[in-house]
């Protein structure tokens, strides 16, 4: 990880809502929501703003790792809305670096819309060595399996 160039990173972009990542329709796709999606307003959801905000810091980290060694994960993240975005505004995201550890970096991300507040969001990433994440996962794969055994009817475990 570059600390001195991710220090400096700021990004500027413009982004318009798609008519999927309104509430109402991003939720009447999702099992859990669909009966209650109708009631919902058409306007931007958090979910959705928070997948793209999340995609251009990425995308901004991106250059200034080796993706051989290094892999980004999300840590944590703070969204208030400030005000709402319908299916083809054009959303103004401006975003910069506020902190940098030894392993973690933190954006702050204010979008707006035809100058008015949308959203200010802040994002913590932790930069983990690849290695690391891949030893985690072989670690909890026997556990995974064990309880997927378990809910499968007529398996009888030993």
């Amino acid at each position: 990880m570059n600390h001195e160039a991710i220090s400096q990173l700021c990004m500027a972009e413009h982004l318009p809502v798609a008519r999927d990542a309104v509430a109402r329709r991003l939720f009447a796709r999702l099992q859990a929501s669909s009966t209650s999606a109708r009631h919902l307003a058409d306007v931007l959801s958090s979910a959705a703003l928070l997948a793209q905000v999340e995609g251009l810091c990425l995308a901004a980290l991106r250059p200034h790792l080796d993706l051989t060694h290094e892999v980004v994960l999300g840590r944590r993240f703070a969204l208030e809305h400030r005000g709402p975005a319908a299916a083809g505004d054009v959303l103004d995201v401006h975003g910069f670096v506020t902190g940098l550890g030894d392993h973690s970096v933190t954006f702050h991300v204010d979008v707006r819309t035809a100058g008015r507040a949308v959203a200010e969001l802040t994002l913590v990433f932790v930069v983990a060595p690849r290695s690391a994440l891949a030893a985690r996962r072989q670690a909890a794969a026997p556990a995974r399996h064990a309880v997927q055994l378990e809910r499968q009817p007529g398996v009888v475990l030993s």
